[in-house]
């Protein structure tokens, strides 16, 4: 409203005085534009100067010259800004065409000093001013090529992760503007032919600068990937690199083409970027060298390859988890490449790898890309049983020297590519082989490593049974090795073993499908992992990832088409409700019960809607009527974790409004756990308790403890409507709560109070308050100006922030009669905790009277005044 009154306001005196118009109104916005604060100099972009650009095209002329002849460089911002956003309207379409247009419209040197701003947003605007237009089919200039040739190469290294990602975003509009006029000037030529050979050589002209441009781009970006790069300069040119693969990255016979531009030397300084120590510049890399390995000029020689997989081998036995990442990328490259297999297939008595594990025997397989990963694989598991053996012997041994996790990450990585639906019949058995020696081999693993993971302790603790013998100089680092490897190598087992069940299709018992590659009974054995795993292990590292992995799982389960898969899930979830409730059970009440939530979340969060949902519901029933037991001492651990899962599912935002229902039972308790006389119970309860307020009322949106944004309360009539079991539950106990605690001389502090004061200090009247009057908040009002007498602090300041949205108008006056009069009227047996608590209530409400009618407002001062002055001895000393 105010942008348009703004307008009109002006264009209604550029009738009146056309001679000053400018000066009053154009001048003001312009001085906005070079203030500091940027929404309010992108509104007046959004809103202002669009639609004057629109109204007057000689608004723009004097908007550049009054900012062109300025010499105060803060007006540098204002100018390409104007600039920016008139190219995007089509309005400079005719004054950008030639160098010359451009310099009568603007010095090319501001523009050249804009590029070279010290202000990151001035050179992002600039260049965002060459690179956008209004068509996308805009012939690109040769001034615009130079600008953009000068301006590159001093922004690739930005520190700025916004700065890189709008450099990105405005090169790609680049790259695209260039392929569709280049795509439009290759149609007109062919449409004219000869006709008009002026016009066809300008085109082929134009053509042929953008060969220039695109070819001095790619040299350069490459360039810049040297080694030593910064991790700035080396993110923005890959993910340049692989913007110009998407677009130019297909061979035409007449248009520009990636492939072209491409060098030998190029697929080794990729190769150098998977060594990089961030996980994307590996992935952009990647998918480069996966471009790189499609063209037939770039095929690697056998000694290249032989060389590549040797280097590969090595990082994927490295005690750095960083270089098995970089070579399970390698593998990946390797896989592309057709000399992989007589490199694989060659005897090397001097090969590392055949040294210390011996040649493997390989399958006789297709010459295909599964025949190549069967072989990689078999490699792959030759090298893990022989690190298997190493960790059966001396598991911290195999932790210094050959840890597992690196060779299972590389495996991992390597059957994620593989499309099992299209493997040849005739490498479908020795795909089995594989697959049963790599559950086998990831289930000896977690039997080796389980003693550490599954510790009481296991961070930093060296479990006796895999002691050994260890030197006295290594003790100080084994610890931190052992755990490492251990909780990594639980990692990828987990990792593993949940990719294959989502991947691998699955045989049915005595079926004679030849398809399928894993069996019911090999699944069994993967969830029986699992449910170790998590119901088990102590160390979140490894019960966290076992449940990515057991999601996958549940997941294939739920939507098998077997019917004894289909129903593993449920029976699972009961025979762990059943342990839950057992008096001998074993499993972790401590670490909020580790695993056991993440458990149960798996099993229910993958269950598919067409079923209703039935087994979590049944879940948070069981869940909830365990959690509202009696207590008793053999019950205490079954409630600690039927609290903890609770909070798990309520905090799951992927159940959405499933759990809605069960939010009522699931409040009341968390507020009776309170009360408890278990620690661990007490201790659960509160973390139920801050879950279900998240849940309910949103995430807290003020920073000041002392206020309350409007967007985390409900009113009590929507809240109580949603959860009908509460009012009763609440009203009552609040009672119980406040029955003793104005008596003086003793401190009663119920452990339900503050909870309770809590959640009626998010509510707040309807507009419709008291038309249903089984639900009406100012039932609570006497027991929270009770709570004005307690002598714990914390209580006193809850039940003011309680009571002040519980009041409304037509009962202000009655409460602050009666906080007053609960006010000594001497110094005769003052108990101070009581004036303290009465005052903070009358603050409170105070603070609500200038909202309120003016009646209600007169009286309520009326009786502050009048009974104020029977209370003097309130303000003297």
């Amino acid at each position: 409203m105010a942008s348009e009154l703004y307008i009109q306001l002006s264009f209604k005196h550029q009738k009146e005085k056309p001679e000053k118009w400018m000066s009053m109104w154009i001048d003001p916005m312009l001085k906005v534009l070079a203030l500091d604060n940027k929404q309010q100099i992108n509104n007046v972009i959004e809103y202002i100067l669009t639609k004057l650009l629109k109204k007057d095209k000689e608004i723009l002329p004097y908007i550049l010259k009054q900012l062109s002849t300025q010499s105060d460089t803060s007006k540098m911002s204002s100018l390409v800004t104007c600039l920016r956003r008139a190219r995007v309207m089509g309005l400079l379409d005719k004054q950008l065409e030639s160098e010359d247009r451009v310099n009568k419209l603007i010095d090319m040197s501001v523009l050249q000093q804009a590029l070279c701003h010290i202000d990151d947003q001035v050179r992002l605007d600039a260049f965002a001013f060459i690179c956008e237009s209004n068509k996308t089919t805009a012939v690109v200039s040769d001034w615009e090529v130079q600008l953009i040739k000068t301006f590159l190469p001093w922004n690739l290294n930005s520190q700025s992760p916004g700065f890189r990602q709008l450099l990105v975003s405005q090169l790609k509009k680049l790259l695209y503007r260039l392929k569709e006029s280049e795509t439009m000037m290759l149609r007109q030529i062919k449409k004219m032919n000869n006709t008009a050979d002026g016009q066809v050589m300008n085109e082929k002209q134009s053509l042929k600068q953008y060969k220039d441009f695109l070819s001095w781009l790619t040299r350069h970006l490459f360039s810049c990937l040297h080694p030593g790069s910064s991790f700035p300069r080396k993110t923005t040119c890959l993910t340049a690199l692989n913007l110009m693969v998407d677009i130019f990255g297909t061979p035409s016979a007449e248009g520009f083409c990636v492939c072209n531009e491409i060098e030998g030397e190029d697929f080794n300084v990729l190769i150098e970027c998977l060594t990089d120590t961030f996980e994307d510049n590996k992935i952009e890399a990647y998918k480069l060298l996966k471009y790189l390995s499609s063209l037939d000029f770039m095929k690697q020689t056998f000694d290249s390859v032989d060389g590549l997989f040797e280097t590969a081998l090595n990082l994927a036995g490295s005690t750095r988890p960083l270089d098995s990442t970089t070579a399970a990328y390698m593998f990946r490259i390797l896989l592309l490449q057709a000399e992989l297999l007589p490199v694989m297939s060659k005897e090397s008595k001097s090969r590392s790898f055949i040294i210390s594990c011996g040649q493997p025997s390989l399958p006789e397989t297709s010459t295909s890309q599964s025949g190549r990963v069967l072989h990689l694989l078999t490699w792959l598991m030759k090298y893990l049983k022989y690190q298997i053996k190493m960790a059966d012997q001396s598991l911290m041994s195999a932790a210094c020297s050959k840890p597992l996790y690196p060779t299972l990450h590389s495996i991992r990585y390597v059957i994620q590519d593989v499309n099992f639906k299209l493997i040849l019949s005739s490498d479908i058995p020795f795909w089995k082989t594989i697959v049963a020696e790599l559950i086998n081999g990831c289930l000896q693993i977690s039997q080796i490593v389980s003693p550490v993971v599954q510790n009481s302790s296991p961070e930093g603790n060296i479990p006796s049974e895999v002691m050994g013998n260890i030197t006295q100089t290594a003790e100080g680092l084994m610890p931190e090795y052992l755990t490492v490897c251990c909780w990594r190598s639980i990692k990828e087992v987990s990792l593993l073993l949940g990719l294959l069940c989502t991947n691998v299709p699955v045989k049915n018992t005595g079926d004679q499908d030849s398809g399928s590659l894993m069996t019911c009974e090999q699944i069994d054995e993967i969830g029986s992992y699992f449910k170790t795993q998590l119901l088990e292990s102590i160390h979140r590292g490894a019960f966290e990832l076992a449940y990515a992995g057991f999601v996958k799982m549940c997941d294939m389960l739920w939507r098998s088409s077997i019917p004894d898969l289909y129903k593993r899930p449920k029976l699972w979830l009961s025979h762990l409700m059943t342990e839950i409730q057992s008096v001998s059970s074993k499993l972790c009440a401590t670490r909020r019960s580790a695993g056991v939530p993440f458990y149960v979340q798996a099993l229910v969060t993958t269950e598919p809607l067409t079923t209703g949902r039935q087994c979590f519901k049944q879940a948070m029933i069981d869940l909830l009527k365990l959690a509202l037991t009696e207590e008793s001492h053999n019950l205490s651990e079954s409630k600690v974790h039927s609290l903890n899962i609770l909070r798990a599912m309520y905090r799951d935002t992927r159940l959405g409004e499933d759990v809605t229902p069960f939010i009522s039972g699931g409040l009341q308790a968390a507020i009776l756990g309170f009360k408890s006389k278990f620690w661990g119970i007490c201790n659960s309860s509160t973390l139920l308790f801050s879950a279900l307020m998240t849940r309910v009322f949103g995430v807290k949106r003020s920073k000041d403890e002392s206020s309350m944004s409007k967007k985390n309360c409900q009113t009590g009539k929507a809240f109580f409507h949603k959860y009908p079991g509460l009012y009763n539950f609440i009203l009552d106990l609040l009672a119980e709560a406040t029955q003793n605690v104005e008596e003086h001389g003793t401190v009663h502090l119920h452990p339900s109070l503050y909870p309770l004061l809590m959640v009626l200090a998010r509510l707040f009247p309807s507009p419709l308050e008291g038309t249903d009057t089984s639900l009406n908040l100012s039932a609570f009002i006497p027991y929270i100006l009770r709570c004005s007498s307690s002598a714990v602090l914390k209580t006193r300041q809850m039940s003011a922030k309680a009571l002040q949205p519980l009041v409304i108008g037509s009962n202000v006056v009655s409460v602050l009669t009666d906080l007053i009069h609960r006010l000594p009227v001497n110094r005769d047996q003052v108990h101070y905790s009581q004036v303290h608590g009465v005052l903070l209530q009358i603050h409170s409400i105070v603070e609500i009277l200038p909202s309120l009618e003016s009646n209600i407002r007169q009286q309520s001062q009326q009786i502050l005044v009048e009974e104020w002055l029977k209370r003097t001895w309130l303000v003297s000393r």
